[in-house]
């Protein structure tokens, strides 16, 4: 831990990552604690020094060792733009019956039907 202080957070998330990946079964709530916790600039600097130290870009590496809802959770992460349209506070949870709730930073909500 006290090594985490002393190097950039890049420096020590990527090789956190890749032991993650490492062996047998994948390490999900490392993955999620480092994915989740980190925003939208400071993902895209971690997945280009992903690339740089291991050869192999971040998406593929969780594509081949997730699944399911958590591992298009974690490539949408990884992968989107950081422009939103400032809709960055704008949380959409859609439903099984096809409704969209939206969710707003101010605690409005909006439910639309989709089509």
């Amino acid at each position: 831990a006290l090594c985490a202080l002393l190097e950039a957070p890049i420096d020590h998330y990527c090789p956190r990552l890749k032991d993650a990946f490492d062996g047998m079964g994948t390490d999900e709530s490392l993955v999620a604690r480092i994915i989740g916790g980190n925003d939208k600039k400071m993902i895209a600097r971690i997945n280009d020094r992903y690339m740089e130290k291991f050869d192999t870009r971040l998406e593929d590496a969780l594509k081949k060792e997730l699944n399911d809802s958590f591992e298009n959770s974690c490539i949408s992460w990884v992968t989107t733009p950081e422009h939103t349209g400032g809709m960055e506070d704008c949380i959409i949870t859609v439903k099984v019956n096809h409704e969209a709730k939206v969710v707003l930073s101010d605690d409005e909500e909006e439910e639309e039907e989709e089509e």
